[in-house]
């Protein structure tokens, strides 16, 4: 008898229709359990009940610490329901702070309540068992299925947010790690996914116990990380009184890898070169490799650090994470197949 855990914390695949609005359900026992497959033994518990877009880095700490408190030496996977708002960052947090766990992770959520009969998250659920199952690769992973395409299963480290108009998950570069058809996993053939050896060997022993030392620091994600959206034209001078209260910033690059570099009163240079002066880290990216544009240099001269290239919900969670435990330094180190 294959033996999963499931760890319910709400979302829409944790919510039911309440008079035309979706609200989590009060029921004790998670719906979910009832879409189980054959031959699967499932417990489950419940270590907090949100809608997925008031997580925070708490949350992110707890479900960590939840996880890595299970009988993991007697469990085939881990199933974590979570809601599909806040999927990326959630997988990345798990990402970087169980590294090195012994058995595969897998979250998945769902578009619908589980009563409407559109609703993905039977079929996401079981394509995280399918997957877990069949292949048994440690780390962290996330199921989903598209509309009108096969299941996929995704880096916890490389996923993108939902496209908001499509509800549609993607990995940078299309390439998720694998799909689903009628329960059979295949990998990606893309050459930026891990092979099996290179997902095993990150499932050390010794990493393992790194990560459950870490465990027990006070924060595992600083939350004082101010992260800006790409946008033009915005004016930053109401932030500069405050900037020592940050520990900090990360500028989210346009697709060129670039950021305003004009200066000027309110301009983001002005930020960056009070920042320097503050002793606040400033970071952009994620930055492809390529040739850089010019103003990329007086964003350099005023102190900003070119971030690595990874999916962006991961580099905001991995400058957190590295904060709160004084390693910084790994920024450039890939740590759980994050970068690209």
């Amino acid at each position: 008898m294959n033996r999963v855990h499931l760890v319910a914390t709400g979302g829409t695949v944790g919510s039911a229709n309440r008079d035309g609005t979706i609200a989590l359900d009060s029921a004790e026992r998670p719906a979910i359990l009832d879409f189980l497959p054959d031959g699967v033994e499932c417990a489950w518990s419940r270590p907090f009940w949100i809608l997925s877009e008031d997580a925070s880095g708490a949350h992110w700490s707890e479900l960590a610490r939840h996880i890595a408190a299970l009988p993991l030496d007697r469990l085939d996977a881990v199933l974590v329901a979570h809601g599909s708002d806040t999927f990326a960052w959630t997988a990345s947090a798990l990402s970087f702070a169980l590294r090195g766990a012994p058995v595969p992770i897998v979250l998945f959520g769902s578009d619908r309540p589980l009563a409407d009969p559109c609703s993905n998250g039977a079929d996401n659920f079981r394509s995280g068992i399918s997957f877990s199952l069949s292949e048994r690769l440690p780390g962290v992973f996330v199921a989903w299925r598209n509309p009108g395409e096969p299941a996929a299963i995704h880096l916890g480290t490389r996923l993108l947010p939902a496209d908001p108009h499509l509800d549609r998950f993607r990995s940078p570069l299309d390439a998720a790690y694998g799909t689903l058809s009628d329960g059979m996993f295949s990998r990606g053939s893309h050459p930026r996914n891990p092979s099996r050896s290179d997902l095993a060997s990150r499932a050390a022993p010794e990493a393992w116990g790194r990560s459950l030392r870490s465990l027990g620091a006070a924060h595992l994600f600083e939350d004082r990380v101010l992260v800006l959206p790409a946008h033009p034209g915005v004016d930053h001078s109401p932030l500069l009184p405050g900037l020592r209260g940050w520990k900090a910033i990360l500028q989210i690059a346009h697709h060129s890898g670039t950021a305003a570099s004009t200066g000027g009163s309110g301009s983001f240079l002005e930020l960056a070169l009070a920042a320097r002066e503050a002793g606040v880290p400033v970071f952009l990216g994620p930055a492809r490799p390529g040739l850089p544009y010019a103003g990329r240099d007086d964003l350099l001269d005023a102190g900003v650090a070119i971030a690595p290239n990874q999916a962006w919900p991961s580099l905001a969670v991995k400058i957190r994470h590295l904060l709160a435990v004084d390693r910084l330094d790994l920024l450039r180190e890939d740590l759980a197949w994050e970068l690209l």
